[in-house]
């Protein structure tokens, strides 16, 4: 408990502040709180009749700057979810793509003029599909993730096999993408893509 101030309005009502910490044993700070307690006076006794608590913002900031530790569990997670993108994006899969890719995103590919907002992300999955071009091999050789807060940024070397009438090629190169939890979902706000040479 820090910060403890009482104030008292009359002399049976009174208002207490207080920031309450919960720690593990090797003194981590777990939670901060910012407190506030009412009492008031019954029968000459001081009795809790209210309170209101909320994590402390400037303690919740600070946490949202450090990164978190990424259980198996979590990567499995995170690592779904960017195939899925992916493989969206080679079958023009819209409902996912719109789903998966918010308005706001930004993407700069590979060997691109400009950079791409989601419309054009999901008119070239469109095109892709309409010129006949399959998704044969989809491959993520190497992969760090950092996550920060409801962030995630992916860093990938990646390679696919695309078929376009009869004809394959393939493609590699290193990504960074980046997703957002919102809810129980992450969002594929934006990447950039290079043939790593």
């Amino acid at each position: 408990m820090d910060n403890f101030d009482v104030h008292f309005y009359n002399p049976e009502l009174a208002v207490a502040n207080f920031i309450g910490e919960f720690q593990s044993k090797d003194g981590v700070t777990l939670r901060r709180f910012r407190i506030m307690d009412i009492y008031a006076k019954r029968q000459g006794n001081w009795i809790q009749v209210a309170s209101h608590t909320v994590v402390d913002p400037n303690w919740r900031a600070e946490q949202m700057s450090q990164p978190r530790a990424i259980t198996p569990e979590i990567r499995e997670q995170i690592l779904a979810k960017r195939e899925a993108v992916w493989k969206a994006w080679f079958t023009n899969d819209r409902a996912a793509l719109e789903r998966l890719i918010p308005e706001e995103t930004i993407a700069i590919n590979d060997g691109g003029e400009g950079w791409a907002d989601r419309a054009a992300v999901l008119d070239s999955a469109k095109r892709f599909v309409e010129s006949g071009g399959k998704l044969v091999r989809l491959e993520f050789p190497k992969t760090e993730i950092q996550v920060y807060g409801n962030t995630v940024i992916i860093y990938t070397t990646y390679l696919y096999e695309t078929e376009v009438n009869g004809n394959r090629s393939t493609a590699s190169g290193r990504a960074t993408e980046m997703f957002v939890r919102r809810g129980d979902d992450l969002v594929n706000v934006g990447w950039h893509m290079d043939s790593g040479k």
